[in-house]
């Protein structure tokens, strides 16, 4: 594996002790775009820079009917090495699977007021959550297929890997169930230093199609510096790992319309490029990436514009390539782009809906 990756194998547990350097980092998350019942999902675990001790806890589902569901809290781990906190658990259970669990409050909102104004206040309601994630599918040690050996620090954590795979299981709230089948997934796991303060753009899409490969990717840029820090990508086809970079420019600067189509273009080692068309996106909440080191769901307020470094797109997306027709995750940032009237009036109930 690569010199700068320090997660081995399926290692899906919390470090035992934590090292003492300064904006050390540990997360875990779980991301699916459900094309059967438009459900979109974030499950999240990270620790907390103030006190790394303590664990940052995340989680969100994106509903039809221009709904949302949001909770963050903090706390200690609950069950020692097992990623757990404030009632969410990430639960290893081996054979590639994870155990994902939540009994307790969640706020549920418009997501289109969440897009535009941020969390603000509302109503909580009892949400239950029992979902299995599991794979086939190799573990991709991010760094491990980047040439961008001395900028790694600055971009991203030093060691950072992810898996496609599925979830299944239900969601219950407000008397209502939500039944998730096979939802397409990307599941992550990084180890680190993680400073915001030189994080200038990056992209970050991932994606499944019904054949059974997939690819993901990730290129971003620091402050200060021309060209890309990062520039990793993968393909997972018949159980192996293909290692490829992005060359579609302009990835970064969604601009006048978040919804617009683009084509991303990955060119694996030894292969022709290959063009995946992400022809649709639906569902959006935005993550306020907050020096040194904290995020936070919804847009910057604007007494904390100061302190923000970017802030984070999150879509749902529909890919295209060679008659086939996949599913997975599409994530934006770029430090020059504000969250202004005009962005905001782009995330209304019509155009969040698939």
């Amino acid at each position: 594996m690569a010199k700068y990756s320090n997660i081995i194998g399926d290692d899906d547990y919390l470090v035992s002790e934590v090292p003492d350097v300064p904006l050390w980092n540990e997360t875990l998350a779980v991301m699916f775009a459900d094309p059967k019942t438009s459900v979109s999902a974030l499950f999240y675990l990270g620790r907390w820079w103030g006190k790394p001790t303590t664990l940052r806890q995340m989680l969100a589902f994106l509903l039809p009917g221009d709904r949302a569901l949001y909770i963050k809290n903090y706390g200690p781990p609950q069950q020692g090495k097992v990623p757990s906190a404030a009632g969410l658990t990430m639960e290893p259970l081996g054979d590639g699977r994870i155990h994902l669990t939540f009994d307790g409050p969640m706020e549920l909102r418009k997501q289109s007021d969440v897009a535009r104004y941020g969390m603000g206040t509302g109503p909580t309601v009892r949400a239950e959550v029992d979902m299995i994630f599991s794979s086939t599918m190799p573990i991709w040690d991010l760094h491990a297929t980047d040439p961008h050996e001395e900028e790694k620090d600055l971009m991203f954590p030093g060691g950072h890997m992810e898996q496609l795979g599925k979830v299944t299981g239900t969601l219950k709230f407000d008397g209502e169930v939500v039944q998730i089948d096979q939802a397409p997934t990307v599941r992550d796991h990084s180890r680190g230093v993680r400073n915001w303060s030189t994080h200038h753009s990056h992209v970050w899409i991932n994606g499944q199609f019904p054949s059974g490969w997939g690819f993901c990717c990730f290129r971003g840029s620091i402050v200060g510096q021309p060209g890309y820090a990062m520039n990793s990508a993968a393909l997972f086809k018949d159980g192996k790992i293909i290692g490829a970079t992005v060359e579609t420019e302009g990835l970064t600067h969604p601009g006048s319309d978040i919804w617009k189509p683009f084509d991303l273009i990955l060119k694996p080692e030894g292969q022709s490029s290959i063009k995946i068309h992400v022809a649709n996106m639906w569902n959006c909440y935005q993550l306020g990436m907050y020096e040194p080191a904290d995020i936070y769901f919804g847009i910057p307020t604007s007494s904390a514009d100061s302190d923000i470094a970017t802030w984070s797109l999150e879509q749902s997306g529909e890919f295209h390539c060679d008659g086939e027709i996949g599913f997975g995750w599409v994530e934006r940032s770029n430090r020059d782009i504000g969250v202004d009237d005009h962005w905001r009036s782009m995330c209304t109930a019509e155009k969040i809906s698939r």
